[in-house]
């Protein structure tokens, strides 16, 4: 009977020392981040547009979520296929970190049946609502990684 009491006793201290752990990770670790952070805040809803190299035209929306140094976020693009006419929705999850005025981040499909890797580095300008940078990706539709120049902006998109 003493044998049960022991191992017992060393599944629940492996539970608590495991809550705990995850506290300290996911709670504690971010928030003394939050307040320590002294850069800027990139919070919020940015916007872009741009010509591919296809010659489709997209638009992407990002909705950022920003404590401390790390960000995360979710992107949607809504690409206008030229060719045919169409449009196409893609949902993507970013994380990433900024550090001084610069953000990087990479961001993958949410959709797990299609490929979806997009990779940015931007540098945020004057009062952070406008960032300028590169985002490297693979088209699906020229079938190799590309890149282009994107400026986002904070606030309501202008069309």
């Amino acid at each position: 009977m003493e044998i049960i009491n022991l191992i017992l006793i060393g599944v629940a201290s492996a539970v608590v020392f495991a809550f705990f752990g995850i506290l300290i990770k996911n709670v504690l670790i971010p928030w003394i981040s939050s307040i320590t952070y002294h850069g800027v805040d990139i919070s919020g809803d940015w916007y872009t547009k741009a010509t591919l190299p296809s010659g489709n035209l997209q638009d992407m929306i990002m909705k950022i979520e920003q404590r401390g140094k790390n960000i995360k976020g979710r992107i949607c693009i809504t690409k206008h296929i030229k060719k045919t006419g169409t449009i196409e929705i893609k949902n993507f999850l970013a994380r990433g970190e900024i550090k001084d005025r610069f953000l990087y981040f990479n961001a993958k499909n949410i959709d797990k049946r299609t490929i979806g890797i997009h990779l940015e580095l931007l540098e945020v300008i004057g009062d952070a609502k406008l960032m300028k940078g590169y985002g490297t990706w693979y088209s699906i539709t020229n079938k190799h990684i590309q890149s282009k120049k994107y400026t986002w902006t904070q606030g309501n998109p202008k069309h």
